[in-house]
């Protein structure tokens, strides 16, 4: 069917309209992957039991005998949130000069503030999944060449077993949940290796659940959020917040609970994001004074389950470092 051009053409400028870079809230997935627990104050306690009851203990015992007791101990950890806050100021002339007010106005600052936030969050998340000092010993290892997962020696497989052997030592469970950067999990899915392996041949990509149900997990987070890390000024310079080939395996409890296992929390306040206005009565043109929409939130990103009382690191998580060629 050929295209009327005149239906495209006009004489008219746009309005309403604007063209910008935006990530959704989507895209990112610390708020979802580290489960927010709701706090009511600024420092918390976190309890965790240890593993003492895994002893085997003497239970053969006559009517008129004792129990032996189970010695099942509890520690506890401060946990201190930081308050973050972020601020846009907004002209009165320039809103009202404006050609497309709604660009200027408190509800796109509101919008850009609290996205700002929220790509700190991740920033903070992913710092705290990928440094590899948060890991044991046993809960963290990379792939040579040769064996990475889409070449032809690569064994997920094989890296599975070791992945949940750690994991099942350190927390009692398998690895239920998946953090990956999406550029990482794009490769994967064309990888002809990755193709082979999971028996689809029709040429197109592996669909996601196929993805999930072959590395054995419920949930699967995908890192998408960007950031500038170009100086002020400068060209922009965009990269990846959660980083290239490596990919975090833990177990991941949905839903906040008294026996959580998650190995990384973020503990927030009841009322997560808090949205101000502000006059700045001293700073006042003909158009009115200038305002301030502010947004401010309460929170901390730390580790849940860990080793033991004598050791921070990671109980219920395994980094797989270097997965691709």
């Amino acid at each position: 069917m050929p295209v009327d051009r005149s239906q495209f053409v006009t004489a008219t400028p746009l309005s309403n309209v604007a063209f910008d870079y935006f990530q959704g809230e989507d895209t990112f997935i610390a708020k979802d992957a580290l489960t927010i627990l709701p706090v009511p104050k600024g420092t918390t306690k976190v309890s965790q039991i240890d593993a003492s009851k895994l002893r085997p203990v003497d239970d053969e015992k006559g009517t008129n005998s004792e129990p032996n007791i189970i010695d099942e101990q509890l520690f506890e950890r401060s946990i201190t949130l930081s308050e973050y806050k972020l601020g846009r100021d907004i002209n009165p002339r320039d809103v009202r000069d404006a050609d497309l007010p709604s660009l200027l106005d408190e509800t796109r600052a509101t919008k850009v503030v609290t996205q700002s936030l929220l790509l700190k969050l991740e920033i903070r998340a992913a710092s705290l999944v990928l440094t590899s000092s948060n890991y044991a010993t046993a809960n963290t290892s990379a792939l040579s060449s040769g064996s990475k997962w889409n070449e032809a020696g690569g064994s997920p497989e094989s890296d599975l077993l070791t992945v949940n052997e750690a994991l099942r030592n350190g927390c009692g469970r398998k690895a239920n949940g998946l953090i990956i950067e999406e550029l990482t999990l794009g490769k994967l899915r064309l990888s002809p290796e990755w193709r082979t392996r999971t028996q689809y041949t029709n040429g197109g990509p592996i669909p996601i659940e196929l993805i999930k149900a072959y590395l054995e997990v419920d949930y699967l987070f995908v890192g998408k959020a960007r950031y500038d890390d170009a100086i002020m000024g400068a060209a922009r310079s965009m990269a990846k917040v959660w980083g290239g080939d490596d990919v975090c395996f833990f177990h991941h409890d949905p839903s906040v609970s008294l026996e959580s296992q998650n190995p990384f929390k973020c503990f927030m306040v009841d009322q997560a994001f808090q949205t101000s206005v502000i006059e700045l009565p001293t700073k006042r043109g003909n158009a009115g004074p200038m305002r301030r929409v502010q947004v401010n939130t309460e929170y901390a990103v730390e580790k849940g389950m860990v080793e033991s009382s004598s050791s921070s690191k990671f109980g219920s998580a395994y980094l797989l470092r270097d997965v691709l060629a």
